[in-house]
């Protein structure tokens, strides 16, 4: 998507990065509270996003490594 450099595409750009934050939140929110129920002594390694998902990559404190994906479109959570 191309968004002009203009006022109304600054207008475009602010919507969109607001949902962007919202839809951010919400991952971050879903995979925080299924880590809390399943996975309460980890630590958070690090976070990307891809394909319309969100990763989030824990570390249980044995050292095994878990990545927790929320899909933004189904608002459904896996372990990759």
């Amino acid at each position: 998507m191309t968004i002009p450099y203009n006022e109304a595409g600054q207008q475009a750009f602010e919507v969109f990065y607001r949902i962007a934050e919202k839809l951010f939140a919400a991952a971050q929110a879903a995979t925080g509270e299924y880590i809390m129920q399943n996975y309460p002594q980890s630590r958070t390694l690090g976070e990307s996003h891809a394909d319309g998902k969100y990763h989030r990559t824990i570390s249980q404190p044995e050292g095994h490594e878990v990545t927790v994906v929320y899909d933004y479109r189904s608002k459904q959570i896996e372990i990759a």
